[in-house]
């Protein structure tokens, strides 16, 4: 757990108005394990902790619970789970309509995607985003 504080990822992970998420502190030494099998193949040293935070400290990002630190992805509820989506191309947020089978203002997409995503099964929804090439 220390690792995963001095990391930096600690502050990415949680709500916002609370105390880090240290719940995903495992993440860090999966991603250590990985790094290292891919530098045995490559030759190349891949510092995982970097890899995985170096962006967000590099841009300031903190937490912000349910949404990634880029905000492009969001974690949202469906009827009988949850899924994340990430709207982080053009092409992705000009699919919202088509994800809706509805005319959706493009400034209301998140709220709209809420919306529909509540009355849906999570496989329903993957197999739709799937369709329209949404990450």
């Amino acid at each position: 757990m220390r690792d995963w504080s001095a990391s930096g990822l600690a502050a990415l992970t949680g709500m916002p108005d609370g105390p880090p998420d240290v719940g995903r502190a495992a993440v860090l030494g999966r991603a250590r394990g990985v790094a290292s099998e891919l530098s045995g193949h490559f030759g190349v040293t891949v510092d995982a902790a970097e890899l995985l935070a170096g962006r967000a400290a590099l841009l300031g990002l903190r937490r912000q619970g349910r949404i990634s630190a880029g905000g492009a992805t969001r974690l949202l509820a469906g009827r009988d789970g949850w899924f994340a989506l990430t709207l982080a191309r053009p092409d992705d947020v000009a699919a919202v309509p088509a994800l809706l089978e509805s005319d959706v203002p493009i400034d209301y997409a998140w709220s709209a995607i809420n919306e529909w995503a509540r009355r849906r099964q999570v496989a329903d929804v993957a197999e739709r985003a799937r369709l329209l090439g949404l990450p």
